[in-house]
């Protein structure tokens, strides 16, 4: 979810967006005050999202702290830190506290302090680590279990060290990297921390942004030679857990201190498709399970995460039989199915379903039964069989089964003297099904008429007589 940000003109926003994959939807626009330079993390204890600070249109400094719960606002808390803006809070999930440093405050007053919110109440913690800093980043590593904190600007200009605190003290990291930036974007994708963009001066307007990806594995960074969205810093950037990839919106394509950066806002949306584990199939299934050949049945596979934008195709083959499609599982969904009419030619025996998407492969088991779907006729009777020809009579054609009709019904042909005279369909479930034929009076002569009825490869035979 988005909340917030500026024109860089003295507007600030107080809108709620969330992304669901595809669209940006516009969820709220009641709730904390319009501001930019606030600090938002992730409860996934209490399924809330914490809000922290930031600063009005006037550039006043916030001291408030909110929490979104999927549905509204609402406002927690108003002690703790005091005011301040370009601040930084990252979600310890094993401390289930959100940990917040640094920030600028009233009178320009850089901060260097610990905070933690265990969504009742801020306590400080320790006030040695990091220096006073703002416009940092910071990440929750849950492989590591701990929170990283890089760059920012000082006193003296940006920085790009990296920190690490594990609940109870920061740790000095690294010293090398990324070149010292600020405002740039970082993100945990499950397996490293993801740093994008940044400025090296939040002052300078002749200050490099910069573009590119780093990612940091507890001990080093590496520079990822991909092609993204281009050079920018104030970047809004998330995680998607449910889909696997890193989400970026907007920023300033040029310096902050720029006289030209209010026309130079960005307002697009990047996906970091590279990012986390990949998208796999977990489970395919087929229902009904039995058919009979030329039935339907459906298949239907299920992802291990949201399909990315741009939707996921499982890729589905089966041994024994033809024509079997593929499953469209569209942007933002976790599963999908598609319709199979099994050919009339296949022979009937168990196949073999296979899904298969990104290197992961699941299988279920289709058993094709003959055109009867295993059921065979035990009756097939004409009412009345016997009837006078000078008379007009309603002719009853019955077929009881043996079993229930599978799924899509079966069709019984109806002949006399190998000519058809029509057809019994029975309903999937049924176990039986007639059909009526009217004749009038002198239609039928006097005589025997045998007439037959043939399910698969089986033939029955009933009688009609004439009088």
């Amino acid at each position: 979810m988005l909340f917030g940000g500026t024109t860089l003109a003295g507007v600030a926003f107080g809108d709620t967006w969330e992304w669901d994959g595809t669209d940006w939807t516009q969820v709220e626009d009641t709730g904390p005050v319009a501001r930019s330079g606030h600090a938002l993390a992730y409860d996934s204890n209490r399924s809330r999202v914490v809000l922290f600070g930031g600063a009005a249109s006037d550039g006043t400094p916030r001291g408030d702290t909110w929490e979104w719960d999927g549905a509204s606002w609402t406002q927690v808390e108003d002690t703790g830190p005091d005011a301040r803006t370009d601040l930084q809070i990252a979600f310890d999930a094993k401390a289930t506290k959100c940990v917040l440093f640094g920030g600028l405050a009233a009178a320009n007053a850089l901060r260097g302090d610990t905070w933690l919110w265990d969504g009742t109440k801020w306590t400080q913690a320790q006030d040695t680590g990091p220096g006073a800093r703002r416009a940092h980043v910071q990440a929750y590593d849950a492989v590591r279990s701990g929170v990283v904190l890089f760059g920012g600007e000082t006193g003296s200009g940006a920085v790009g060290d990296t920190w690490a605190w594990d609940g109870a003290v920061w740790t000095q990291r690294a010293h090398f990297g990324p070149p010292p930036s600020t405002s740039a974007a970082l993100v945990f994708d499950g397996t490293v921390a993801l740093l994008y963009g940044g400025v090296a001066s939040l002052t300078d307007p002749n200050a490099k942004v910069f573009a590119g990806t780093w990612q940091w594995d507890g001990a080093h960074w590496a520079q990822r030679q991909d092609v993204g969205p281009g050079p920018r810093s104030s970047i809004a950037m998330a995680f998607d857990t449910a889909r696997g990839c890193a989400v970026l919106f907007g920023g300033v394509a040029v310096p902050q201190a720029s006289n030209t950066a209010s026309s130079h806002l960005l307002g697009d949306t990047w996906e970091e498709q590279g990012s986390g584990p990949p998208v796999q199939v977990t489970a395919l299934t087929v229902n009904p399970a039995t058919v009979a050949a030329g039935g339907t049945t459906t298949i239907e596979a299920d992802l291990s995460q949201r399909a990315p934008a741009g939707g996921a195709v499982v890729v589905v083959t089966a041994a024994g039989a033809a024509g079997v499609p593929n499953v469209d599982v569209p942007g933002g969904a976790t599963s999908a199915s598609a319709t199979y009419t099994v050919p009339a030619d296949t022979p009937p025996g168990d196949v073999t379903v296979t899904g298969q998407l990104a290197g992961s492969s699941q299988t279920a088991t289709l058993h094709v039964t003959g055109a009867g779907g295993g059921a065979t006729m035990t009756a097939f009777t004409i009412t009345p069989s016997t009837m006078q020809s000078s008379q007009a009579a309603n002719l009853v054609f019955q077929v009881d089964l043996t079993a229930p009709a599978p799924q899509g019904g079966v069709a019984v042909a109806i002949t006399y003297e190998a000519s058809s005279n029509g057809m019994i369909s029975i309903a999937a479930g049924s176990t039986s099904g007639q059909i009526t034929f009217p004749v009038g009076a002198g239609q039928v002569p006097a005589g025997q008429y045998q007439f037959d009825a043939t399910l698969g490869g089986q033939t029955l035979s009933a009688t009609l007589t004439s009088v």
